[in-house]
């Protein structure tokens, strides 16, 4: 479905519970340093306790072979950027329909006290229905990994494009750079 920096993301099924699903294997690198994957088993029990219709569930994690992977709801549309990608430019009112959603996602993860920290179209998820949900709530902190879309500041990799200038400068923010990421989107 879709290839970035840290992990590629595969359609699949789940033959116990009989439903498509997506499984997001990370690189092995992440295994091989305790401190990545320490952080890396901490962030996804932060991302499977969010529980809000605009936050993408986890179903489960773990490590095959020297993989970390995540399970997560299958979101037929993919993502915004493929969105774009495929269509072109939104629609004003689609676009704010999308914006308004991942604002309630953001919210429902700030009153758990947990900001996304790198907000981008590639981590909005898009499903048939209309369904609209945030994914990869701070993640960004796993791996250094530039590419020509991301730079790194004090090991956090980012999509510049979309990074709060706070983010930029110091490796820190709080829930005010998501809100700046999605006015950037």
């Amino acid at each position: 479905v879709e290839h970035g920096p840290v992990a590629s993301v595969y359609r699949a099924m789940d033959l116990k519970l009989d439903r498509e699903s997506a499984v997001k294997i990370f690189e092995k690198s992440i295994i091989g340093n305790p401190e990545y994957f320490s952080s890396f088993k901490l962030i996804t029990r932060q991302n499977a306790a969010l529980n809000h219709q605009n936050i993408l569930p986890i179903y489960s994690s773990g490590e095959y072979d020297g993989y970390p992977y995540l399970a997560t709801e299958f979101m037929p549309r993919f993502s915004l950027r493929n969105e774009i990608a495929n269509y072109g430019s939104l629609s004003p009112l689609t676009g704010l329909f999308i914006v308004e959603q991942v604002a309630r996602g953001l919210e429902a993860a700030h009153a758990e006290g947990m900001e996304h920290g790198c907000l981008h179209p590639r981590n909005i998820l898009l499903g048939l229905e209309d369904e609209v949900k945030g994914s990869d709530f701070q993640m960004h902190r796993l791996v250094v990994d530039t590419t020509a879309e991301t730079d790194a500041v004090d090991g956090l990799r980012m999509d510049v494009r979309y990074a709060s200038p706070e983010l930029q400068q110091s490796g820190k923010q709080d829930f005010r750079g998501d809100i700046f990421s999605l006015g950037a989107i």
